[in-house]
């Protein structure tokens, strides 16, 4: 439900402190997933889990976050796309 969505909406004030973190997803130079600490919430963002880069997805950026937010997960092999799901699950 859209409005359920937006009623979790969260503005962030003028010097309010957050932590933003970049981690590689393995797409390619300069991409990355976001982990944001909200102090007391974490939440990371992935935009594509096609490994094209020599530096790969860091995982341990989902460990013990508490929203993840997924975008752009189009692969022609949808087992490759429920494996990713599976594994980002384990952690």
């Amino acid at each position: 439900d859209i409005q359920t969505c937006i009623d979790k909406v969260r503005p962030v004030r003028f010097g309010e402190h957050l932590v933003v973190t970049a981690y590689s997803s393995g797409y390619c130079l300069g991409a990355a997933n976001w982990l944001i600490d909200c102090g007391g919430e974490k939440i990371i963002t992935s935009s594509s889990t096609i490994p094209i880069h020599p530096l790969p997805l860091d995982e341990a950026a989902f460990n013990d976050v508490d929203i993840v937010i997924l975008s752009d997960l189009r692969d022609g092999d949808s087992s490759i796309f429920e494996n990713i799901l599976m594994e980002i699950g384990q952690h």
